[in-house]
């Protein structure tokens, strides 16, 4: 099982929308090309990270099962998706994502 975590620094002005967007497009998109599953959306909690009253930190966890579905994560997604972000929000949208092969996961007992 591979794990992905993307994290995001949203201008304040906008993240309450771009929230909306990662819960109504970004999710739902992710569980059809990628089959992506059980998808964990947090956000930094003030006074955690660097001090930028102007953005908020946001952090997406989703899980894939293989890794061809991360190869369509990697290409076909990537380009969908943050292409669509691109256009919308311009740089008031930043982000970089990690790729993780999972060792055990104590909520379900898979380990390798």
């Amino acid at each position: 099982m591979i794990l992905v975590n993307t994290t995001f620094s949203v201008d304040n002005t906008i993240v309450d929308d771009f929230r909306q967007f990662i819960i109504d497009e970004y999710i739902p998109s992710a569980i059809k090309m990628c089959h992506a599953y059980a998808p964990l959306l947090t956000a930094l909690r003030q006074g955690q990270g660097p001090d930028d009253p102007s953005s908020s930190t946001l952090a997406l966890q989703m899980r894939l099962p293989r890794q061809k579905d991360e190869q369509v994560f990697a290409s076909e997604f990537y380009q969908a998706l943050f292409g669509k972000m691109a256009l919308r929000w311009g740089k008031k949208v930043l982000y970089f994502s990690s790729v993780l092969d999972v060792l055990t996961d104590f909520n379900d007992g898979t380990s390798r």
